[in-house]
This record gives structure tokens, C-alpha cells and sequence, in this order.
């Protein structure tokens, strides 16, 4: 961490992660559900549960596109 940013080394390229994505980020251990994480997001920044989502959606795609994440399913 440096300055509230996560900088991730993946091959040959330098991802800088914001506050707001470090900690979405955080979250991708395969436990938490979108739907939880948009929770904790509502709560903490007083957004609506909506742009929340799509936020986190948006954000969790990219990290797919990447390889840096993959979808587990029960």
C-alpha cells in the first residue's frame, strides 16, 4: 500500500488499485457475494444500492479481463 493505493506487479504490468477498489479487492476471497460487498459499500459511503453494484460489477469485470480474479460458484 502506498498513499491509500494497491499496487499489483501481474506479468509486466503495474495495476494501481484506489481506496475504494483495494477494498473490493479485499473482498475477492470466494466468500463475499457482489450483494455483500455492495452492502458494506451502501453502509460505509452512503450510496444507492444500485450504483453501488454496478460499480462493483464494473470493477470485478475488469479484474476478470485480467486474470487477476475468477468466479466461483457453490
Amino acid at each position: 500500500m502506498e498513499d491509500d493505493k494497491l499496487i499489483l506487479y501481474f506479468g509486466h504490468t503495474l495495476i494501481v488499485l484506489g481506496a475504494h477498489e483495494t477494498e473490493i479487492w479485499g473482498m475477492c476471497d470466494g466468500e463475499h457475494t457482489v450483494e455483500f460487498m455492495s452492502n458494506i459499500v451502501v453502509n460505509k459511503y452512503n450510496v444507492s444500492q444500485e450504483k453501488a453494484s454496478n460499480n462493483i460489477i464494473k470493477f470485478l469485470n475488469q479484474l476478470l479481463e485480467r486474470n487477476l480474479i475468477k468466479l466461483c460458484c457453490d
